[in-house]
């Protein structure tokens, strides 16, 4: 029975897609989105985490936020509020 040294799972949280896949790869282990074949957004939670020893190949299981909002290159998809009156004061109806 062959035994095959562990690889520790990467900090993927923060990163987007193509980064996070890029990292995973390097470090020997397999992605699976649980929000679906997403392509693009920011990955925001991991399972099993950063740091955690598996078997290579093994699947690390992450949510992405796929509105593109946040940092680092998203498109925006709500405009920044307005003003709305002479006084110049913001609608703040939708906060």
């Amino acid at each position: 029975m062959e035994h095959r040294e562990k690889v520790l799972v990467p900090a993927l949280v923060g990163l987007d897609m193509i980064d996070a896949t890029r990292l995973a790869a390097a470090a020997g282990v397999a992605l699976d989105p649980i929000t679906g074949p997403a392509r693009s957004g920011e990955v925001t939670g991991q399972q099993p985490l950063a740091g955690t020893k598996v078997d290579p190949g093994s699947a690390v299981q992450i949510t992405v936020d796929e509105s593109g909002g946040g940092g680092g290159g998203g498109s925006a998809l709500v405009p920044p509020p307005v003003p709305v009156g002479p006084a110049g004061a913001k609608d703040t109806a939708g906060v």
